[in-house]
């Protein structure tokens, strides 16, 4: 049993974080007072916090996606991807179906890529189909990634309904 730092209550060691470098092995304030501290430590420096998180993520984005990429071809990194996909296609039937229709189509021949839609734009990377309404598969709009990542946040905008 342990006395906590901060609640000053006497609490078993299960409650407490393991930290190896103190005497008993354990940190001096119990889970609940250490996850109080934090939530008030980032309510008081959130705008910091999210400054240096956003520097941090700029600086190192190149490392990032080297290290995805790296984890993504072991095997952890496919059973992962494997099962984020497989959630994704249960929660969104309707989307996979009609991202299977166009890519049959496509395969067919029956559908081809087109441009990106975007008017005037520096397009960048592949040509994706962007669909309003899934409920009609094969009416999609071309865009680049860019430009389709665009399109889906003012899409996304204009579909928020008012109460």
């Amino acid at each position: 049993m342990i006395i906590c730092t901060k609640c000053r209550e006497l609490k078993s060691e299960s409650e407490f974080a393991i930290r190896k470098e103190t005497k008993k092995g354990f940190t001096s304030k119990c889970k609940a007072c250490q996850r109080e501290y934090y939530k008030q430590y980032y309510k008081e420096r959130a705008k910091e916090i999210t400054a240096k998180t956003t520097l941090y993520r700029k600086t190192h984005e190149g490392w990032r996606k080297k290290m995805d990429l790296k984890y993504a071809k072991t095997e952890k990194g496919k059973i992962r991807r494997l099962k984020a996909h497989m959630k994704w296609r249960k929660k969104n039937p309707l989307k996979y179906r009609a991202h299977m229709r166009v890519a049959k189509a496509i395969q067919r021949g029956k559908i081809i890529k087109g441009e990106c839609a975007y008017p005037n734009g520096n397009c960048e990377g592949r040509i994706e189909g962007h669909h309003t309404d899934y409920s009609k598969p094969l009416d999609i709009t071309w865009f680049c990634k860019k430009h389709h990542m665009l399109a889906d946040k003012v899409y996304k905008l204009t579909q928020i309904k008012c109460h």
